[in-house]
């Protein structure tokens, strides 16, 4: 039974199968190929854009603290203003 064939010269039932996997993977291959142009080139400017926005964003810092002071009252900790951190 070489080459899906019998003694007989009939084909065997199982060269159908193969050739149904065959037609079964270019189908799924296909499919992830559409699929891969379509995330790659149609979407592409829609995932940078929430790319940038995930890695940028603008803090706004809490309102200023009151200074700490030890027993005697003398300042341990003071707020301070700055322009930039």
């Amino acid at each position: 039974m070489s080459g899906g064939r019998r003694r007989d010269g009939r084909r065997s039932a199982g060269g159908g199968r193969l050739v149904r996997l065959f037609v079964l993977l270019v189908i799924a291959f296909c499919g992830m190929a559409g699929r891969l142009v379509t995330l790659q080139i149609v979407q592409a400017p829609a995932y940078a854009t929430l790319a940038v926005d995930q890695r940028s964003r603008v803090v706004e810092f809490p309102a200023r603290r009151g200074a700490i002071f030890d027993r005697n009252g003398n300042a341990l900790a003071v707020s301070v203003d700055l322009d930039t951190v």
